[in-house]
C-alpha cells in the first residue's frame, strides 16, 4: 500500500468507530504527555515531619483529670 492510497482512505477510515476512537485515544493521550511536564510536583516540595513540629505542653488540674474516662490496661 503506497502513500498516496493510505492517504486517499483516510477519510474512510475516520468515519469508522474505531478510526474514531484511535484518533481520539491519540490526540488524549499526547495532550496528558505535553500537560504533565508542567504540573507541579509534590516531592519537591519541603514536608513537614512530626518531629520538626512544636507542641506545647498542658497540665491537667486535679478536676481535668478526674474528667477523664478510666481505662484499664489489656494484656494480651
Amino acid at each position: 500500500m503506497s502513500y498516496v492510497s493510505l492517504l486517499k482512505n483516510i477519510p474512510d477510515i475516520l468515519s469508522q468507530p474505531i478510526g474514531i476512537a484511535a484518533i481520539a485515544s491519540l490526540g488524549i493521550h499526547g495532550a496528558i504527555a505535553m500537560i504533565v511536564p508542567l504540573m507541579p510536583m509534590e516531592s519537591n516540595k519541603p514536608k513537614e515531619t512530626a518531629s520538626s513540629k512544636t507542641v506545647g505542653l498542658l497540665e491537667l488540674s486535679q478536676a481535668d483529670q478526674n474528667r477523664l474516662p478510666q481505662t484499664t490496661p489489656q494484656i494480651g
